[in-house]
């Protein structure tokens, strides 16, 4: 069960980037830390940071644990703490934890949030447990591919659990999200020259927003398509228009430096 734990916290991290007065380092980056020994104020001085969320819980049938603590990083004081323990019934049992945390923890910093960006944490992105759970494993099995030893199969039982969860809700963007990252890093270099480069990925991205228009990664992966097609003025626009939704979308910037 460690890919439904996983995905609590990403979404943790993922809803306090939302948050324009916070700056919250990329999951990526801090995936490195996984399984370190370095002591707090090491990993904090390292990621340029004064504050680090530590994480950890566990499921047992419909019932998962969810431990969270907020540290101060040069004193190692611990500044909040709490323990969930919820029975999962639906989808809003699992957002609305999520939600709790980023709010509390945002709260404890006296981070300002927006009427705006209280209502994006508080979304949620599917009513289907079925599609939430292929999602969450399908999720785990991309971040295998990108993160660690790029995996092919991994990649491909990503794909699969993607196209599962949009089975049990075809409406569900982030899937189509996740299906264009499997086409970009499966077909990038074989259509490259082709007249249809990317065209996948744009659709996908395209069929997100048809049923999510704000959510910051099909604007980024729209963004990519134009850029990578040479458009890089509506690139440009697109990049802008993630960065509106999520202000700590590392490679938005990264993104519009490049062109």
């Amino acid at each position: 069960n460690a890919y439904f734990i996983n995905g609590l916290m990403g979404e943790v991290l993922n809803n306090l980037q939302k948050i324009k007065d916070c700056r919250v380092i990329s999951r990526r980056t801090v995936e490195q830390y996984r399984n370190q020994i370095k002591s707090i104020p090491e990993i904090a001085k390292e990621l340029n940071v004064n504050y680090i969320v530590e994480g950890s819980g566990q499921k047992y049938g419909n019932t998962f644990r969810l431990r969270v603590q907020l540290i101060a990083a040069n004193s190692e004081k611990h500044l909040w703490g709490e323990s969930y323990e919820q029975e999962i019934k639906s989808t809003k049992d699992i957002f609305r934890i999520q939600s709790q945390v980023a709010q509390t923890i945002a709260t404890e910093l006296e981070a300002k949030i927006t009427p705006e960006e209280k209502q994006l944490i508080e979304k949620s992105s599917t009513t289907n447990l079925s599609a939430y759970d292929f999602y969450g494993r399908g999720e785990e099995e991309r971040r295998k591919y990108e993160y660690y030893n790029s995996d092919k199969k991994a990649l491909k039982r990503a794909e699969e659990m993607y196209y599962k969860a949009l089975k049990y809700d075809s409406t569900f963007a982030p899937a189509y999200i996740g299906l264009g990252r499997v086409y970009i890093r499966t077909h990038y270099y074989k259509t490259f020259y082709s007249e249809n480069f990317l065209d996948s990925l744009l659709i996908l991205a395209d069929r997100a927003l048809s049923y999510d228009d704000h959510l910051a990664d099909g604007y980024y992966w729209r963004g990519r398509y134009f850029i990578s097609n040479g458009n890089t003025e509506q690139g440009a626009k697109e990049f802008d228009k993630a960065l509106k939704y999520n202000p700590n979308y590392w490679e938005a910037y990264d993104g519009k430096g490049w062109f």
